[in-house]
């Protein structure tokens, strides 16, 4: 399927707008502690991507049982990988066709129902209405029209396989099919004046005091350093899955994965000190890399001590290490050479 396909290949891409932030989710996480009950008990996100969003809304509601959907199969393994837990967990699905037995106090379309096709909507309309409970909410996010329409005048690559707009008129539908009351609409400026909408619809009214909007800085969950060695306590499970594997080789030159290694020097000496046999060895050519300046024959030396033990994990953050300092050089592929021999 050519849907599915666009999102596994873009999967690297989401993974590193999250290291970075993204001010447009947080703005999201705000509408959504807003206007949601204090504690739903179940919550489901549809369109979760490779479950960043997701998982901070599980943030929002520590106590909440939530499920993410998405149609990328690979999207849904690395989602799991990374952040599955007790109370999150992810799921592939088409929502075409998707089919559950339960029923969600709130219900999240985080950037989504504009990729639904136009001849869809009712069916997806009719889903929503089925799965949404009777005191449920539904919260959108999506860019305006005037978003869109910029993007389509300027043929953007910015845009997705589907991108449809989306109008008041389309809530009022959505609303009437799910028996639910538009609560909330307002135009948000996140990196230009009103460049997106966000909406509430509601079964059950506004059944709480609604603050004031809270600053979006405090829905960051933490540094980009956090969130960077919140991947790294995983990176080992991620490499063991071949096409995540591989999509990380495809962009290994990629500036963007230069700068979220520069900050992971200490991490990199830790994990590659804590893998296999013969680590001393490593340990004492690894320090001297990080430490004491290094050449080629030293980063040789730590190549060789890695591919005698196996060490896959360590070899690829080797690669990234020297990526990062000789990007295109010679080294770098005659690293990439030899990592690539213990990978088959």
């Amino acid at each position: 399927m050519e849907i599915e396909k666009f999102y596994n290949e873009i999967l690297f891409e989401q993974l590193f707008k999250f290291i970075k932030g993204n001010k447009r989710i947080d703005y999201a996480m705000d509408t959504i502690l807003r206007y949601s009950d204090e504690e739903p008990l179940n919550i489901i996100d549809l369109g979760c991507g490779i479950g960043d969003t997701t998982w901070k809304i599980s943030n929002l509601f520590p106590n909440s049982s939530v499920t993410g959907i998405d149609i990328s199969q690979d999207s849904i393994k690395l989602a799991n990988i990374l952040f599955g837990s007790k109370n999150l967990h992810f799921e592939q699905g088409n929502i075409y066709e998707f089919d559950t037995k339960k029923s969600f106090d709130l219900i999240t379309l985080i950037d989504f129902y504009e990729h639904i096709e136009l001849d869809k909507r009712s069916i997806v309309n009719e889903l929503l209405n089925s799965i949404l409970n009777e005191n449920g909410k539904i919260i959108l996010t999506y860019p305006s029209p005037y978003l869109l329409k910029k993007l389509y005048d300027e043929k953007s690559i910015l845009l997705q396989p589907v991108d449809e707009l989306i109008w008041i008129n389309d809530l009022n539908k959505l609303s009437i099919a799910t028996k639910t009351e538009l609560i909330y609409y307002s135009y948000v400026s996140v990196w230009e004046k009103n460049d997106y909408v966000h909406a509430v619809l509601s079964k059950c009214g506004i059944n709480k005091e609604i603050n004031e909007t809270i600053n979006p800085r405090f829905f960051t969950f933490g540094s980009k350093e956090y969130r960077i060695n919140l991947i790294m306590d995983r990176i080992k499970d991620l490499i063991e899955y071949k096409e995540i594997r591989l999509k990380i080789l495809n962009s290994i030159k990629d500036s963007n994965f230069n700068s979220m290694f520069i900050h992971l020097r200490p991490r990199v000496y830790d994990l590659i000190s804590s893998l296999k046999p013969d680590t001393e060895k490593i340990n004492i050519e690894f320090f001297n890399i990080l430490n004491n300046g290094f050449s080629d024959i030293d980063i040789l030396k730590v190549a060789n001590l890695l591919e005698k033990n196996d060490n896959k994990l360590g070899f690829f953050l080797l690669l990234a290490f020297v990526n990062q300092q000789f990007p295109n050089s010679i080294l770098f592929q005659n690293v990439l050479n030899q990592y690539s021999k213990i990978w088959n």
